[in-house]
Order: structure tokens, then sequence, then C-alpha cells
């Protein structure tokens, strides 16, 4: 008898180990938006940006980004309902995310950004949903991230402020830069 309850109390020990490592282990992202969206122009072009920095000491590789813009559309008939559209990237793909990324959607003819200025947004309620996905190099996990953009969160005509510094022959970022902008 002592032996069986020997056997079970061991048992139960390793169990409840399991548990709480498989709860407390997992990766969390700690990926960092910027608090606004920026419309300006990049290369003669217009476009929509905003940053993403890693706040880990480790990296995300595969990393992925979509956009998806939500807005209210009246049909014909004057129903009115929300509609989703997909945002094409400059590039939806880092093979290593590891100290910050720009994510640019150019606003182009298929651009659901196209002839929308700031009333017009308001006027929809545009709001933009910004999903990021990768796999944790420290724990082999697929991890996510995710952000909105409200049409009032979105400022026009400004740049973002560079936040990677070479200190001592190695790149830095600076984290609490990363919603900083200049004109």
């Amino acid at each position: 008898l002592v032996t069986i309850q020997m056997y079970l109390g061991m048992l139960m020990l390793v169990i409840i180990t399991g548990l709480f490592y498989a709860r407390f282990a997992r990766p969390s992202a700690r990926v960092i938006f910027s608090d606004s969206a920026i419309i300006s122009h990049y290369n003669n072009s217009p476009c929509f940006v905003f940053r993403v920095a890693n706040a880990r000491l480790n990296q995300i590789i595969e990393a992925r980004m979509t956009l998806t813009l939500t807005k209210n559309v009246t049909s014909d008939e004057g129903e009115t309902s929300r509609k989703l559209y997909q945002m094409k990237l400059e590039n939806d793909y880092s093979p290593l995310f590891a100290l910050s990324w720009s994510i640019r959607h150019f606003i182009d003819e298929e651009s659901p950004l196209n002839g929308l200025d700031e009333q017009a947004m308001k006027d929809k309620q545009v709001v933009i949903f910004a999903s990021l996905s990768g796999m944790d190099d420290t724990f082999s996990q697929t991890i996510t991230a995710r952000s909105v953009y409200r049409y009032d969160e979105i400022v026009y005509n400004k740049r973002f402020k560079d936040i990677l510094l070479w200190k001592d022959n190695a790149m830095h970022i600076d984290l609490k830069g990363i919603h900083a902008m200049q004109d």
C-alpha cells in the first residue's frame, strides 16, 4: 500500500509539474506595433505605413504580416454592411524578424484605400487589422501578434524617425522611439 501511494504521489507530482511548465513556458509574442500609422509618399508613391519591432532578445523566423481593411459599404438598395478587403503589402514575409520592420501598402488603383481621404475614411468607419505570425526561435512554436488602426489613428504626411543605431560594431534598436514621427 505504501509503495502504491509512493508511485501515485510521484506520478501526481510529475503531472502537475508538467502542466505548470506547459502553461508558463509557452512563448508569448512581445511585438510592439507603432501607435499610429502614416499615409505619406515613399519613392514618390503614396503608401500606408506602420512599424513593428520585436521586444524580445530572440528572433522570429518565417514571419508573415497580413493587413485587412474593413469599412462600411452601402448597397444599391441602401443596405449598409461591413466589407473586408485584403491589402497587398510591399513585403509580407521576413525570414528573420529580429529588430524592426516597416510595413508598407502602396495606394494604387487596386488598393482599398484608393480615393479615400480623411473625411471619407471617417464616414466609412475604416479600420485596418494587422496580424503578424511566425515561429519563435527559442521555443520553436508559432506565435501571433495583432494590432488595429482606426481611421483616427492614421497620420498624414509624416515619417517615422530612425530607431536603428550602430554601437560597438553592432546594430541596436531604440524601442522607446518606435512611435516617434517627424515631418
